[in-house]
């Protein structure tokens, strides 16, 4: 067998192994940190939301709190079980992939759910509002359908090594989190705008202003998460970008479930959006 050939499998097979130990090892950290935060609010949510009557936001955030333990379940499975076909790795990795979009979906669907709120009495900011959730929705479920056609698996390294790994990725991701960054810039220019009219207003309560102000801050948090999305899914190999939507997402759930929880620590009873029924 030609040398060259052999030395080139051997390149490829190390490289394959060090991107899936890379990814069990991010993978892990996700779990970890994603639990201990579950663990470290699960306090709050008993107080704050169990005893809260059912309406379609709390429904909401129960799917956002609770779809992630299936993803670890799906993560631990591809990234631990041994002797997986190919057909299973890339079955799982879909999964992961359909999960990311329903956890951004439901917790974009309930922070614009704030903005509609607080806009209650204009309905072309509504309007506007239900118009571009539904068209950043459609356009990424279709770019995920894209983007995980794209996946490969690589052969299997060996049965007696755990695990799966997937590779060429495609860089089309990035346009989902540019939709994303788009969308949430337009909630993030309204609640900045509403806030400074009900300051000048006069309505300047401590419920008001963590409504505002979180709403503000969560936003712009999710506009530099987005901006930074984009670049590394650019600028980093094809085989990371399911490492990074997997790593994203963790974030993503963190910052909504404080988000929720501090505002309805401040005052739960009048924050009208967690009793609307839609």
């Amino acid at each position: 067998m030609d040398e060259y050939f052999v030395k080139s499998i051997v390149s490829d097979f190390v490289l394959v192994l060090e991107r899936k130990n890379m990814t069990i090892i991010v993978g892990s950290g996700c779990m970890t940190i994603f639990l201990f935060d579950y663990f470290l609010t699960l306090g709050s949510e008993i107080d704050l939301i169990w005893s809260s009557p059912w309406n379609t936001v709390k429904v909401l955030f129960f799917l956002a709190r609770y779809t992630p333990f299936i993803d670890l379940f799906n993560m631990a499975y591809h990234h631990f079980t041994y002797g997986l076909s190919e057909e299973s790795c890339i079955a799982s990795y879909h999964a992961t992939g359909w999960l990311f979009l329903l956890g951004v979906s439901v917790t974009e669907a309930i922070q614009t759910f704030r903005t509609w709120a607080v806009w209650k009495d204009n309905r072309q900011i509504q309007t506007i509002l239900l118009i571009t959730y539904a068209g950043t929705l459609i356009s990424a479920t279709v770019l995920v359908a894209k983007f995980l056609g794209t996946l490969q698996s690589p052969l299997l390294l060996s049965p007696a090594l755990e695990g799966c790994t997937v590779i060429n990725g495609s860089s089309i991701l990035s346009i989902i989190w540019m939709l994303l960054l788009g969308f949430d810039s337009v909630n993030l220019l309204f609640m900045i705008l509403r806030g400074i009219q009900s300051v000048k207003s006069g309505l300047n309560s401590s419920l008001m202003r963590t409504v505002y102000q979180d709403g503000i801050s969560y936003y712009i948090y999710l506009v530099a998460l987005n901006l930074l999305n984009i670049v590394l899914v650019l600028k980093l190999p094809r085989d990371f970008v399911v490492l990074l939507a997997t790593f994203v997402t963790m974030f993503f759930d963190i910052k909504f479930n404080l988000s929720i929880l501090t505002i309805l620590a401040s005052n739960a009873r009048c924050i009208p959006y967690l009793r609307a029924e839609w």
